[in-house]
């Protein structure tokens, strides 16, 4: 509807001496621009919805955005919608329970035929998960993994940078790598 919306989060901790982040839970919340990012708007955070990072935002159908965010501290992401932009969001309810708990950093789109593509990180990042909903979110469907090693890979990979559908209706996807402290893409 012409609005910008980007996600991300924040913490109330502070860094020890040693550089280690402590106390205070991070919690997640969007900007929005409503002029094409001439200026910018803080929305709410999760209701209850501490300990929420690295989020994903997508519009449904109804024009309700969705948030996907990690829960550093349970098994399932968290799940919130907002009617109003990301003004406010609803209380967080559980969503896809990952096989490591959390997961990191997903990538969520909207593919052409409505569906929802959601992208994330599965066995200590050297994995990555691909699942479909039909359903705005929520559910999830079968699980697709790819796993750079068994093609001969790198290490380590992380979440995808971007996902493209392709005309075919397959996706082209771009992923950043780290081996022995050298990153890649």
């Amino acid at each position: 509807k012409g609005r910008l919306i980007v996600p991300l989060s924040r913490t109330t901790g502070r860094r020890n001496p040693a550089g280690k982040l402590v106390g205070g839970p991070w919690n997640a919340f969007v900007i929005y621009s409503d002029d094409h990012g001439q200026s910018w708007k803080r929305g709410g955070l999760l209701p209850e919805g501490e300990w929420a990072s690295e989020s994903q935002v997508v519009e449904l159908a109804d024009g309700r955005i969705l948030m996907e965010a990690r829960q550093t501290s349970g098994p399932n992401r968290l799940q919130a919608t907002s009617s109003n932009g990301g003004q406010t969001w609803s209380k967080p309810q559980p969503g896809y329970q990952n096989e490591r708990g959390g997961s990191d950093c997903p990538r969520l789109q909207k593919l052409e035929d409505g569906s929802l593509l959601m992208c994330l990180g599965v066995g200590r990042q050297t994995r990555v998960a691909f699942l479909r909903s039909t359903d705005e979110g929520k559910t999830w469907g079968q699980r697709r993994v790819l796993d750079p090693l068994a093609a001969g890979g790198k290490p380590k990979i992380w979440v995808p940078s971007h996902v493209v559908e392709l005309p075919n209706g397959s996706w082209l996807v771009q992923a950043g790598w780290v081996s022995k402290g050298k990153e890649g893409a």
